[in-house]
């Protein structure tokens, strides 16, 4: 037991005695927030990347998706002001990364990237973006 806590205590002073600087310090929260925005850019992708591999493989050309968008029953424009379907989503998933970021990252600068992510992955499908159910609608084709 007494060697289990010399052992115990001199790995506690070697790690006490790494010498961390104020900029590290203040660099760790940047490279928290990237962290969680690269986990959440790739998880939203894989999702997506999974459905059109899924639907590929079964004989479909084409999938329609939204980004962070929780959609709505009605697409006439003018319920569209009353109901925001971004702040429905945000709402229902408080725990997001553009929440989380307080606007580090925004849900355009997020969905730009997905489809960037997209665009380079499968180069040659058609992705169009519509607006309909309150929400930015895209379509991938191929």
């Amino acid at each position: 037991m007494n060697l289990f806590i010399i052992i115990l205590l001199t790995n506690c002073a070697y790690l006490l005695s790494e010498q961390v600087y104020k900029a590290q310090l203040r660099g760790l929260y940047k490279q928290e927030l990237d962290r969680l925005v690269d986990e959440a850019l790739q998880g939203e992708f894989n999702t997506i990347y999974n459905k059109i591999i899924d639907l590929a493989t079964n004989g479909v050309n084409e999938y329609a998706f939204t980004i962070m968008c929780e959609q709505s029953t009605y697409s006439e424009d003018s319920y569209c002001e009353i109901y925001n379907g971004y702040k429905r989503w945000i709402q229902n998933h408080p725990e997001n990364i553009v929440s989380k970021s307080k606007s580090y990252v925004t849900r355009e600068v997020f969905t730009t990237t997905i489809i960037d992510m997209l665009n380079y992955t499968f180069p040659d499908s058609k992705i169009s973006k519509l607006h309909k159910y309150c929400c930015d609608y895209y379509q991938i084709e191929w």
